[in-house]
């Protein structure tokens, strides 16, 4: 008797199963990853966490407030509109909405020097009183078994994210410093430049991703944090919760909601936890794209939905335009789809929205190919998009039953037949062309999530697994982009007018392997699972799923994880080793990557700033010994917003790297050129070659500390100062007080209107 009911528990309580299988099996998984090889030291740890959680904390505290709190002001506005929208997707909504919200901001505002923390607390005290009663902060209800396993896969994720967060005031992967350096001079000069946004330097235009670093100057503006770099890794655990639950949506628009909470799991096949710490638009901007598709695509024709979902799409363009890009061709077979199935009005919407995303998106596209067009164009651009896109849903008619088109039998044969034909010309590449590098680098490198995406494509067109006509293009459209980089790469070469080995090309190649494909295969995968979950016990299922997420089979030595499916321990691990030893060991700090003298010359930088000598146009003249992320070269950009204009020794002019054309480094053949042009300031980190003096004839020394040497032309005048390069409290406070007066005024005046 007590096993039968024990059984029946197992059967009845796939939620409870599956915690169990997470902290049980993630602790003997753990036990036997204890001789893992990467360096790993628990006391380090304790003390990075003791030294910096006091300011980590409190900044991401200030940071989850103002993006909680906001988000649910935008949840309430579309409330407003449609008083029928569901609360979760209203809050969802409004959580990607601040993102899209930053940028559109930003975009507009930003060139007249409105974007900064007291515009947005105006809005905020504003929305605040008008809205209060509107947040769907009253319907929260009980979670499903979908939505359990994506709190489950935010607790997984959050085991390590956390602390790393909190040990890492810089962004701990890779070369992505150039996006916060783009933050930071939002942040230190209330100004945003569209054409002039990159103190970075190093890398060409069209690295830039203005919708990311927009979103991101937003939460540093309404939440008071004065770095950018800060910024961003406050934003890390939201972030990564953001990932988790887009995925969740749009595999339950796709299917159902037990294929949203398996695609929510199945996310840690991929390696976007390895790389999404990194805050760049390659990982984040998925998450927009995939939330923007589930709106866009949502069965209930909601025009405010679709609204944001076209908004969303065309934000996801300037935050990633390779993610935005495709994101909008899914989009446009889901369009395609909505013809096929007899739906005109809504393919014409559809349509219509989708040229306004495009509008939305295009400013990147001038920005990426310094196509330089006054501000006010761009400005037009995105209000055009915005009308354009209210326009599209005012066509949709909410009240069409999706039934009265899904009941024909042909669309889905139709459908059938372009899934089909998209996985045979796949499973051919695969077989016949292993040049194919691609899907061939794929199958090897993500095996069980291939596997299972392969199963699920199968089960849809065998039947097992009931699918409309939208889904299977949508999937079929989300897996060919590298169907059409392997067989049409030259044309892709031709019309960007690069060789078809050029880097633009590779790096095309490199994002689809790399962010685009394993993501997206996660959702077919989802399929799969959703499909076993309703033939099998869920409990079974998940102990099955478990087994394949906390144990991995053996790597081979040497293996790349943040290339490779591993298993969610070893992500642990790996975060443990970063938090315990920090990630920028080559630098002068592990964890900030600034030694002292740098230090200094950033707190002399921002006095310069302060006396009114430096600007948001100003460049400084910056001789380093060579261009190593990693490595000594400053990083005065990332902490100032300063235009950095770099000249170097290595790489030398004859291997100058293609990523480098196009940016401001130069090799260290242009010094006298720049030189003659007399900066305003001159940073050094080496000699200076035979033949050429630093400083040349009326220059100041400002600094000479640990090899970093300032210098400043002489008779600089003090101009008009940046006024408070970063607001106080009293300031935002005010701000906050004025806009909650506007809006009690207007409640006051508006039954007098009414009468």
């Amino acid at each position: 008797m007590i096993a039968g009911r024990l059984i029946r528990s197992f059967r009845q309580a796939p939620i409870a199963v599956a915690w169990i299988c997470a902290i049980a099996g993630g602790a003997i998984a753990l036990y036997h990853l204890r001789d893992f090889p990467w360096p790993h030291d628990f006391r380090s740890a304790v003390h990075a966490l003791v030294q910096l959680s006091p300011l980590t904390g409190r900044e991401a505290i200030k940071l989850w407030t103002f993006w909680a709190w906001s988000g649910l002001l935008i949840a309430a506005i579309l409330r407003k509109i449609e008083p029928q929208l569901d609360a979760f997707d209203a809050c969802l909504a409004g959580a990607a909405g601040i993102w899209v919200l930053g940028y559109l901001m930003g975009s507009i505002l930003g060139p007249i020097g409105l974007f900064r923390g007291t515009t947005v607390w105006l809005l905020m005290g504003f929305a605040t009183v008008l809205l209060f009663r509107a947040v769907p902060i009253r319907e929260i209800r009980r979670p499903g078994f979908g939505v359990g396993l994506v709190i489950l896969a935010i607790a997984l994720a959050s085991f390590s994210l956390l602390p790393l967060q909190l040990t890492s005031p810089v962004v701990p992967w890779m070369d992505a410093l150039c996006w916060p350096a783009s933050v930071q001079k939002v942040l230190t000069f209330h100004v945003y430049l569209p054409f002039d946004n990159d103190p970075y330097g190093w890398w060409p235009p069209p690295v830039q991703t203005p919708g990311v670093e927009l979103f991101y100057a937003i939460l540093g503006l309404g939440s008071n944090i004065h770095l950018g770099v800060m910024a961003e890794t406050a934003a890390m655990v939201p972030m990564a919760a953001l990932i988790i639950v887009a995925a969740y949506r749009w595999g339950a628009a796709l299917f159902n909601d037990g294929a949203g909470g398996a695609a929510a799991l199945l996310l840690f096949l991929t390696t976007i936890f390895r790389r999404m710490i990194s805050m760049r638009g390659s990982a984040v901007d998925l998450a927009l794209v995939v939330i923007g598709l589930a709106f866009f695509l949502a069965p209930r024709r909601s025009r405010v939905l679709m609204a944001m979902g076209a908004l969303m799409l065309g934000t996801a363009i300037p935050s990633h335009a390779v993610n935005g890009s495709f994101g909008i061709a899914v989009a446009m077979a889901a369009v395609v789809a909505f013809l096929i199935e007899g739906d005109f009005r809504r393919a014409l919407a559809g349509t219509i929205c989708l040229s306004g995303s495009i509008l939305i998106g295009l400013p990147y596209f001038a920005i990426a190919t310094q196509f330089v067009v006054p501000g006010a164009e761009l400005i037009l651009l995105e209000l055009v998009g915005i009308v354009v896109i209210i326009f599209g849903v005012s066509l949709l008619d909410p009240s069409v039953n999706e039934s009265s088109f899904s009941a024909k039998s042909w669309p889905p044969l139709i459908g059938r037949f372009f899934l089909t034909a998209v996985t045979a010309a796949i499973l051919y590449d695969l077989v016949e062309r292993p040049g194919a590098m691609i899907y061939t680098e794929i199958w090897h490198n993500f095996p069980f999530l291939s596997l299972s995406a392969l199963a699920g494509v199968l089960a849809i067109l065998v039947g097992l697994r009931p699918a409309g006509v939208v889904t299977m293009f949508v999937i079929g459209a989300a897996v060919a982009p590298a169907l059409v980089t392997d067989h049409f790469g030259w044309l892709i070469a031709l019309i960007a007018r690069q060789p078809a080995d050029s880097f633009e090309t590779y790096d095309l190649e490199r994002k689809i392997a790399e962010y685009w494909l394993p993501f997206f295969l996660v959702f077919p995968a989802a399929g799969f699972f959703a499909t076993l979950f309703e033939y099998l016990s869920p409990s079974i299922v998940l102990v099955a799923m478990f087994a394949m997420l906390l144990y991995s089979p053996p790597h081979a030595p040497g293996i790349d994880y943040d290339y490779n499916e591993h298993s969610i321990p070893i992500n642990w691990m790996i975060d443990y080793s970063t938090l315990s030893e920090g990630y920028w060991g080559l630098t002068s700090d592990n964890r900030w990557t600034l030694g002292p003298a740098e230090r200094q010359l950033i707190h002399l930088l921002y006095r310069e700033i302060a006396a009114g000598r430096i600007n948001a146009s100003t460049h400084i003249l910056h001789l380093a010994p060579e261009l190593l992320v990693f490595g000594h070269t400053s990083r005065f950009s990332v902490f100032t917003g300063i235009n950095d204009d770099t000249v170097t020794y290595k790489p030398t002019a004859a291997n100058w790297e293609p990523v480098l054309r196009g940016g401001r480094a130069r090799p260290i053949g242009r010094l006298a050129d720049a030189l003659a042009a007399r900066p305003a300031y001159i940073v050094t980190q080496a000699a200076a070659p035979a033949g050429i003096k630093i400083p040349p004839p009326g220059y100041e020394k400002l600094l000479d500390q640990d090899g970093f040497i300032l210098y400043r032309r002489s008779g600089l005048p003090a101009g008009h100062p940046v006024r408070s390069t970063f607001p106080n409290w009293i300031a935002l406070s005010v701000a906050f007080l004025i806009g909650i007066g506007a809006a009690i005024l207007i409640k006051r005046i508006r039954p007098m209107l009414r009468s």
